[in-house]
Order: C-alpha cells, then structure tokens, then sequence
C-alpha cells in the first residue's frame, strides 16, 4: 500500500511521480556531506533515501550531526524552499528531485 504525504489539514500533497535523472549521491559516512542547492528560485520536492541510519538537516548552509533528524533508514519526501540544500551525517544517502 502507498501512503501519500498530507498538508496538516490532510489534504495530499502534490508531488511529481517521477524521479529525475540528477540524483545526488552523499557520504556523510565520517563527516557531514552536503548537497548543491536544488533549485535557487522555486520550491522543490524531493526524496532523500538511505539503505542504513542517517541524520540530516535542511537549510541555506546546513551541517548536520548526530543531534539532528534520524532517518531509520527507507525514503522520505521532502519540500525545500529556494536556495536550500541537505545535509546528511552517519551514512550514505540519495537525493532526487521531482519533476
């Protein structure tokens, strides 16, 4: 069963089903690894993925660490404003955006 994402007031979010070839790999393996920003100018959907236990952070110029949010491994989509990237620590991860 697939489980689309909702808004707080449960509505589905609307995401693109199809990944784009610009995956971005990252190891943060034993130091944090960060992305090159998605898109300077609009919002952008993604889906960050890791076969093992990773931590990771969004931002303008992020770094994350072990104290930032666990990803148990699997996927998650997520939505980044303009300008912002990942980054990832513990592990190895996947970025791919929607379109």
């Amino acid at each position: 069963m697939i489980s689309l994402s909702t808004d707080y007031n449960g509505n589905v979010l609307p995401i693109a089903h199809i990944l784009t070839a610009s995956a971005q790999k990252l190891d943060g393996s034993t130091t944090a690894a960060t992305s090159t920003a998605i898109s300077a100018t609009e919002k952008s959907v993604v889906l960050l993925a890791a076969e093992d236990p990773i931590h990771f952070l969004i931002g303008t110029n992020p770094t994350a660490d072990a104290n930032d949010m666990l990803l148990p491994g699997g996927m998650i989509w997520l939505i980044l404003d303009p300008g912002e990237k990942i980054s990832i620590f513990g592990g190895v991860g996947y970025i791919s955006p929607a379109g």
